[in-house]
C-alpha cells in the first residue's frame, strides 16, 4: 500500500508541475485505486514509478475515441490504449445499448476475431462481457475475415457485432469494431450512444460469464464451416463472366484472407492462384512482409506478390489486409520496369465499376435501378462511367463503409448494388456484405483479368482508354503523420480561421465545412458532423475540375490530404504529357494548403 501511496502522490506532483494534464492525472489515480482496476494495479504502479510522463499523460490522458471503424490504436496500459479493460468496457457498452435499443428481447451479438496478438482472447473476452449482460452470442470459432463478421450479422439476423482486429496498422496495435443489425458499422448518433454508455461502466466492475457455461446452457453458440460455407456460396454468386483463362497471384500478407479470397476465388472456377507460401500462414507480427506494414494500400507491401508473378509468369497479383476487407492489384504492364504495374485504390475502383457495367449491360443482367457508391473522396471519373451505362452513383458519401451499409438497409434492395467503391482500397459488389470485401474485389479482378486477357487487352490499355473517353482524372493522396490528435486539431482549427483564397494559383470557389454540419445524413437527413474540410478550386489551361479535401484518418494517428483533379484528353491529345502536366500540379497542392495553415 505505501508503494501505492507513493505513486499517486507522484502523480498528483506530475500534475501540478504541469508533466500530465488533468485528465491524465484523475484517470491514473482511478486506475491506482479503483476497486474494478486492481488487475492492473502493479503494471500502472511500475510505469509511475519510471516516470515516463510523456507516454503516461498520452495512455491517460483521454478515452480512445470511436473513429469511421470503431476504436483502434496500439495496445497498452491506460484508457487511451487498447487492453482487456478498454475491451471489456467496449463490449460492455455495446451491450448495454443493443439491449436498449431492443427492450424486451435477448438480443444477439456475433463475434468474430482476426490472428493479430489477443485477438483471440479480446474476442473471448467480448462474448462473456456480452453473456453476463444478457446478450444472446454467436461466436465464430476461429480466427476469420471482417466481411465475413459483416455477412454473418445479416444473415443470422443479429441485432448487432463486435470484430476484433486493427486491419492493416502495425503489429502492436489492435481495435474493435462495431456492427449494428444492418450488418454494417454503426453510424450517428448510434456510435455516440455507444460510447456514452461504455462511459457509463468506466468506473464499474465489468461482470463476465464464463464462455464454457454459456455455451452449455445454449446462450452462446460457436459458429463454423456451415457460416462460412454460406458467405462463401453468396460471395462466389457475385460472378458475372465466364472467361477463367488467367494466371493469379494472391497473398493474405499473413492476416486471415485465406478464409475468404482463396475459397471465393476456388468456388466461382479459378483454378491457377499461386500463393505466396511466405505470407500464407497468419502471424501477428507480419514478419514476412516489408517493414511489417501489411497494407496493400502501400506498394512495398506487394513486393513478394511482385516477385512471385515475376516467376510464375502471372497475369495479374492480388493481395489483401491481415482482416481481408482491404484489396491490392498488380497487372502485367510490359511497358513498365519490372513487366507489372501497381494500381491505387481509385484505379481499383475504376476497373471495377468499368467491369462490373460493362459485363452486366453486355450480358443484360443490370437489376433495375442500378446503383453504384462511393465516398466523397473517392475519384470522380466512377459516376462518369456509371451514368454512361445508365447507372445511378451516390457519390458524396462520408469517409467510411459504414455509410454504405447505411444507405443499403435503408434506401436501397441489395440487388441493386452494382459496386461500392472507397479510395483506400475497399471494394464490395454484394449488398448483403455491408463493409469492404477483399474476397469480393478479388473475384472482380480475377474476372475482368481473365477477360482482358481473352480480349488481347492489358488493365494499363484499358485505363488509358478509358482516360481517353472521360478525362484524365488524377489523384493524389498526402499523409500527415501526427501521433498526438491536438496538432491535427490545430491544423484544420487554422485552415477554418484563415481560409484559402488561392492554391497553387487556382482559386478557391467554393468551401465545404462538414464540422459545420453542411453534409446531411443520406437517410435521416439530419447534418453528419466530422471533422472535414473540402476545397473546390476552379480550373485553368490544364484542369476542368479540382477538388482538395482534409480529414483527419479515422483509424490512424495522422491527417489525410485527399487531391483530386479533371484534364480532357482532346481527340489524338498526348495524353503522356497530359498525365504528367497534371500530376505535377495535383502534387504540389497538399503543400500549398498546409502552408496556409502554417505547416
Amino acid at each position: 500500500m505505501a508503494d501505492n501511496t507513493a505513486a499517486v502522490a507522484a502523480v498528483e506532483a506530475a500534475g501540478a508541475a504541469g508533466r500530465l494534464r488533468p485528465a491524465a492525472v484523475d484517470n491514473l489515480i482511478l486506475w491506482l485505486t479503483g476497486s474494478a482496476f486492481e488487475a492492473w494495479r502493479a503494471e500502472v504502479t511500475a510505469a509511475v514509478t519510471a516516470a515516463d510522463w510523456d507516454e503516461l499523460d498520452d495512455a491517460f490522458g483521454q478515452v480512445i475515441p470511436f473513429g469511421t471503424a470503431g476504436r483502434r490504436g496500439r495496445e497498452g496500459l491506460g484508457p487511451n490504449r487498447l487492453n482487456a479493460r478498454t475491451i471489456a468496457e467496449s463490449a460492455a457498452g455495446l451491450a448495454d445499448w443493443v439491449r436498449a435499443a431492443h427492450p424486451g428481447t435477448a438480443p444477439t451479438c456475433v463475434v468474430a476475431y482476426d490472428s493479430r496478438r489477443h485477438s483471440a482472447a479480446y474476442g473471448r473476452l467480448c462474448a462473456e462481457v456480452l453473456a453476463a449482460r444478457g446478450v444472446q452470442v454467436a461466436l465464430f470459432d476461429g480466427p476469420r475475415a471482417t466481411p465475413m463478421l459483416a455477412y454473418t450479422v445479416l444473415a443470422q439476423g443479429a441485432q448487432c457485432g463486435v470484430m476484433i482486429t486493427a486491419s492493416h496498422n502495425p503489429p502492436a496495435d489492435n481495435g474493435i469494431k462495431a456492427y449494428g443489425a444492418s450488418g454494417g458499422q454503426v453510424v450517428p448518433p448510434d456510435d455516440q450512444h455507444i460510447i456514452d454508455c461504455v462511459n457509463a461502466v468506466s468506473h464499474d466492475e465489468i461482470e463476465r460469464e464464463d464462455l464454457d457455461a454459456a455455451l452449455a446452457e445454449g446462450r452462446a453458440v460457436l459458429l463454423g464451416q456451415e457460416a462460412d460455407a454460406a458467405y462463401w456460396r453468396y460471395v462466389a454468386g457475385q460472378a458475372i463472366s465466364n472467361e477463367r483463362d488467367c494466371r493469379l497471384v494472391y497473398s493474405p500478407l499473413q492476416g486471415v484472407g485465406g478464409r475468404c479470397v482463396l475459397p471465393v476465388l476456388e468456388r466461382a472456377g479459378f483454378r491457377d492462384v499461386q500463393v505466396v507460401a511466405a505470407q500464407a500462414a497468419p502471424s501477428s507480427e507480419f514478419e514476412n512482409v516489408a517493414n511489417q506494414v501489411a497494407n496493400p494500400e502501400v506498394p512495398t507491401a506487394m513486393g513478394e506478390v511482385l516477385a512471385l508473378c515475376r516467376a510464375t509468369d502471372a497475369d495479374a497479383g492480388i493481395a489483401s489486409d491481415p482482416d481481408a476487407d482491404r484489396i491490392g492489384f498488380v497487372a502485367r504492364d510490359p511497358d513498365v520496369e519490372g513487366g507489372y504495374r501497381f494500381f491505387n485504390g481509385n484505379q481499383i475502383g475504376v476497373l471495377v465499376t468499368w467491369f462490373a457495367c460493362d459485363a452486366m449491360a453486355r450480358e443484360g443482367s443490370l437489376p433495375a435501378d442500378p446503383v453504384v457508391l462511393k465516398t466523397a473522396v473517392t475519384t470522380e471519373l466512377i459516376p462518369k462511367i456509371a451514368k454512361h451505362y445508365g447507372v445511378a452513383c451516390r457519390g458524396a458519401l462520408p469517409v467510411g463503409f459504414r455509410w454504405f451499409g447505411e444507405v443499403l438497409q435503408h434506401q436501397l434492395r441489395a440487388e441493386q448494388l452494382i459496386a461500392a467503391i472507397e479510395e483506400s482500397h475497399g471494394i464490395n459488389r454484394g449488398g448483403l456484405v455491408r463493409d469492404k470485401d477483399a474476397a469480393s474485389a478479388a473475384l472482380a479482378l480475377a474476372e475482368l483479368t481473365a477477360h482482358l486477357k481473352a480480349a488481347g487487352r492489358t488493365v494499363t490499355a484499358l485505363l488509358d482508354d478509358l482516360y481517353r473517353q472521360f478525362g484524365y482524372h488524377g489523384e493524389v493522396l498526402h499523409n500527415v503523420v501526427q501521433p498526438k490528435r491536438a496538432a491535427i486539431d490545430a491544423i484544420l482549427a487554422a485552415l477554418r480561421a484563415n481560409p484559402p483564397a488561392l492554391l497553387g494559383g487556382l482559386a478557391v470557389q467554393e468551401t465545404e465545412d462538414r464540422l459545420a454540419g453542411d453534409y446531411l445524413n443520406p437517410v435521416t437527413g439530419q447534418p453528419v458532423i466530422e471533422n472535414f474540410l473540402i476545397y473546390r478550386l476552379g480550373g485553368d489551361d490544364l484542369l476542368d475540375e479540382v477538388k482538395v479535401a482534409i480529414r483527419p484518418s479515422g483509424t490512424e494517428p495522422k491527417m489525410k490530404v485527399y487531391v483530386q483533379g479533371v484534364a480532357p484528353v482532346p481527340p489524338g491529345g498526348d495524353l503522356a504529357a497530359i498525365r504528367r502536366a497534371t500530376d505535377e500540379l495535383l502534387a504540389s497542392l497538399p503543400a500549398a494548403l498546409l502552408a496556409v495553415a502554417g505547416v
